[in-house]
């Protein structure tokens, strides 16, 4: 939770760092885990799992469910919902995040699109400019596109009984 109250650039560091030491540096994942485990996933992790009724688990513990199976089909199929969203923030913050990318990933191969846009900005017009960030838009749009039934489902869900 610590991580919410600084900017995202005083943590750039130490994530490096921990990045480098882990050998994660240019790879996909040291552009996605960052957002996963950051203080935003975790506050809404916290929140879901929260508010999730006690009395779904006692109901398995009485009828024979082990701690484990307790967590896989009851805590994670109800989860669904909230790890899309968190999914989706983790790919939009990793596709959209200039500054992580041009630092964890040297080899302009890993690079995502928005360090790519930045080179097209320095020696292109301002009309392919505008064209290649509509462009870049549509990912983020067909992701949410894909997550969409999930999320709805999340908040329809609890609505109804």
């Amino acid at each position: 939770m610590l991580t919410m109250a600084f900017p995202p650039m005083v943590t750039q560091i130490p994530i490096f760092l921990m990045l480098r030491r882990l050998d994660l540096l240019n790879t996909f994942w040291a552009l996605v885990l960052p957002s996963l485990a950051g203080g935003y996933a975790i506050f809404l992790l916290k929140g879901f799992f929260d508010s999730l009724p006690r009395e779904l688990y006692e109901s398995a513990a009485l009828d024979g469910a082990g701690e484990f199976r307790i967590f896989w089909q009851i805590t994670m199929s109800l989860s669904k919902p909230i790890l899309a969203v968190i999914a989706l923030q983790a790919f939009t913050h990793a596709y959209s995040n200039f500054m992580m990318a041009l630092l964890i990933c040297q080899d302009e191969k890993m690079w995502t699109l928005m360090p790519w846009l930045y080179q097209l900005q320095q020696r292109s017009d301002q009309g392919v400019i505008y064209a290649s960030l509509l462009v870049a838009a549509v990912p983020t749009f067909i992701v949410f596109a894909l997550c969409q039934n999930v999320i709805m489902r999340g908040i329809v869900a609890p609505v109804e009984k």
